[in-house]
């Protein structure tokens, strides 16, 4: 029974990290404006292609996630890139952090937060191999 709930909280993991990426992370920056970015404190980029690529690639993440969403036994490769992408945004954002030594704004704390959150859920609801 506890296989099965690990599994059913995976599909909730994937749902909701799935939809973040894709709404929260990958739509925002792919339609990167300057109104938006004063909202968040940041400079406008000056070449906004780059920022518009991660959002292309965070798209591409949340379809995954939301695919994987289905049967996340059969899709455990998918969990661990999930595992192996916010633990590396983790590491990134705290690198960054004491490199630039700059205050960073609200928005920077949330995602700090995400990252943490997503990361314990995803290493907590992992589902086991499928057995044959």
């Amino acid at each position: 029974m506890a296989a099965e709930g690990k599994v059913k909280g995976m599909k909730w993991v994937l749902i909701i990290a799935g939809l973040v990426s894709l709404i929260y992370w990958g739509i925002l920056l792919v339609f990167v404006s300057p109104g938006m970015t004063a909202i968040y404190g940041a400079p406008y980029p000056t070449e906004p292609i780059y920022v518009r690529t991660i959002g292309m690639l965070c798209v591409v993440l949340g379809l995954l996630f939301l695919l994987a969403s289905c049967d996340p036994v059969k899709n455990r490769l998918v969990v661990n890139v999930g595992i192996i992408n916010y633990a590396l945004f983790l590491i990134f954002a705290i690198v960054t952090m004491f490199i630039t030594k700059e205050a960073v704004g609200f928005v920077w704390w949330i995602n700090l937060v995400l990252y943490v959150i997503f990361l314990i859920l995803f290493i907590a609801f992992r589902p086991k191999t499928a057995e044959s």
